[in-house]
Parts: structure tokens; sequence; C-alpha cells
């Protein structure tokens, strides 16, 4: 399935569902700028579904404020109402500075959904096949293994992953096709971060092996 057809059955699920308002949870980098501009391409007509974006500015990143005005000015061409929110994801004594900011993202990206309202994020079978990694490496059991789900509660609207079935090469591709721009976070290179790692240095060797590993992972 390419990925125009994966929106396509995305959005039908979203009709079908009365869902009334999609916002789509925009960092600027190369994943969700595909997602905001395809599901913009094929959210048309008489029965489209209002969209918006979200951009979370941690504050941990020199750059982040220009990210943000990137986000800004894809969103006023494409006519899409934009929100910057920005949070402190200084991380505690002890605390995880990835779950920090994670954890304080989704407290922001969730503070005004309301029934029918769906969340959306970028994340594609690549992450999907990390976050299974990850969570065999920590010994989870099944519900951990079961990795991301595609949809879930999220307050008191939904969480989805409309691109969790498409590989990293479509997402490229399609940003290519297009000529889309975004922005680079500098800190996905960084190797002491366990995802970044097994990213970059675990998955191309394991897809050196086997090509279709990050299909498979997520079939299991």
């Amino acid at each position: 399935m390419n990925l125009t057809d994966i929106m396509t059955e995305f959005l039908a699920l979203a009709k079908s569902s009365d869902c009334k308002r999609l916002c789509v949870a925009y960092s600027g980098g190369l994943d969700s700028q595909v997602l905001l501009v395809l599901l913009n391409s094929l959210n048309q007509g008489e029965d489209c579904i209002p969209l918006d974006a979200i951009y979370i500015n941690h504050n941990l990143q020199k750059d982040s404020t220009k990210w943000g005005d990137h986000c800004r000015a894809v969103c006023k061409s494409l006519n899409i109402p934009f929100q910057q929110i920005d949070v402190d994801a200084t991380p505690e004594n002890g605390e995880s500075p990835e779950e920090k900011a994670r954890t304080v993202r989704y407290q922001a990206l969730s503070a005004d959904l309301q029934k029918d309202h769906w969340l959306l994020t970028a994340q594609h079978s690549e992450d999907q096949a990390e976050t299974f990694l990850l969570q065999l490496m920590r010994g989870s059991g099944v519900d951990g293994l079961s990795a991301m789900p595609y949809r879930r509660q999220q307050c008191a609207g939904e969480h989805l992953r409309p691109l969790l079935k498409a590989s990293k090469q479509q997402i490229k591709e399609y940003a290519a096709e297009q000529n889309l721009h975004w922005v680079d976070d500098p800190s996905n290179q960084d190797l002491t971060i366990v995802r970044n790692y097994l990213r970059n240095k675990v998955m191309p060797s394991l897809k050196n092996v086997w090509p279709e590993s990050a299909r498979m992972i997520e079939r299991s």
C-alpha cells in the first residue's frame, strides 16, 4: 500500500467515526511535515474535517524558536490554523530527559482535546520497530512488546498514528516528489540516547541482513 492509500484509508476511518477535529503534532521534521502536507491535500471538499497543527517548543535546542517560525510559515502557506506552545522540558535530578520531554509534550498536546477530537502523530514502521526493540531490551511482557498502538484514548479525545504502517522510505520519497523542506533536530544524532543508537546503528545493521526487518517486527 502506498502512502496516499494509507492516508486515504485513515481519512475514511475518521469520517466514518464522526471525527470533528484533526490536530497534527507538528515538529517541522520530515515525518510530521509529510503527515501534515499529505493529509491536507487529501482532506478537501465539503466533507473535509477541520485540521490544525500544534508545535511544541521544548526550549531544549538553540534553534527551537526558528523551527516554530518554519512551522508557522508552512501552516500559513497551506491555510492551516497553527498554534505554538512553549513548555519547560528541563528534567529534574535523576529524571530521563527524553521521558520528561515526552511527558510535557503530550500534556500540552492533549490540553484542549475534546470528544471527537483526534490528535495525530507521525510515527512510522521503523519507529514501531525501535519501540519493540526498546521494550524487548527492558524485559517487557506482552503488553510492552505490543509497542505503539495505532489508536488509543487520549484524555477526552483520541490519539492516532496514521503513518504507523508506512515506511521511512515511503515518507522520504513523498517529500522528494513534493519538494518539501523540513527542519533537522541535531539531537537525533546523539547516540547516548538509546533510541537514536537503535535508529542509527542497530536498525541499519538489521536491514543489511533482513531488508524487511521493520515490516516483520511490525507484523509480530
